[in-house]
């Protein structure tokens, strides 16, 4: 991490440095390889796949696996890179090159995260009885990584945020924000329901399981 805080900029002076390309760069793959997943899925069982818990698997899903791996591995693309100074005038750690603690967290979110994501998508589209499991995993990663950003500015000697308002709520807090709302609330329905699991298994496999 550079000793020198970054020149502070507004949301909008950040803003207007992201090119239309560069947006549509951003987007649109987002938008298809969603579009296309959640396509398959559509297919394997309509109904379930029409579900928030799987719109949020498949979008948080190529976000950690696109945009995420996208910002660790091609900070200095020629694509949209702009769109990642949008985010790093917001949070400093996400500037080129990237903070170190900041890659490490952002490689273990692109390579298991974003793939959790969309087997979590796939299990509870075809009833598995892996789905729960897997989403308690990757819940508890989403908000780890969350808690884990959150702190770290904590113990830095380093000023790793925007002062500015628009690009600290904005960018910094609400792109961030899903990311502690919907990981706990799925949290939650996954840990009941394997807790119900347990509850509701006969006697007779529960002395087995003893047992053995």
């Amino acid at each position: 991490m550079p000793s020198v805080i970054p020149p502070q900029q507004t949301l909008a002076e950040a803003f207007n440095k992201v090119e239309t390309n560069e947006w549509l760069c951003m987007l649109v793959p987002l938008i298809v390889l969603a579009h296309f997943t959640m396509l398959g899925l559509t297919i394997l069982n309509p109904k379930r796949a029409h579900t928030f818990t799987v719109g949020w698997f498949v979008l948080s899903g190529w976000i950690h696996s696109y945009l995420e791996m996208s910002f660790t591995f091609f900070r200095d693309n020629q694509y949209f890179s702009g769109a990642m100074d949008l985010y790093s005038a917001s949070d400093f750690r996400y500037g080129y090159p990237m903070e170190e603690g900041t890659a490490a967290m952002e490689t273990i979110t692109a390579f298991l995260d974003g793939p959790l994501c969309l087997i979590a998508a796939y299990a509870f589209v075809t009833r598995k009885n892996y789905y729960h499991p897997i989403a308690l995993i990757v819940c508890v990663m989403q908000l780890y990584g969350l808690t884990w950003f959150c702190l770290h500015p904590l113990f830095s000697e380093y000023s790793h945020v925007s002062s500015d308002p628009g690009l600290f709520w904005i960018i910094c807090v609400g792109m961030n924000m899903p990311w502690a709302i919907f990981p706990s609330i799925l949290l939650y329905k996954s840990f009941t329901a394997i807790v119900k699991q347990f509850e509701t298994t006969p006697p007779a496999v529960t002395e087995k399981a003893k047992v053995a």
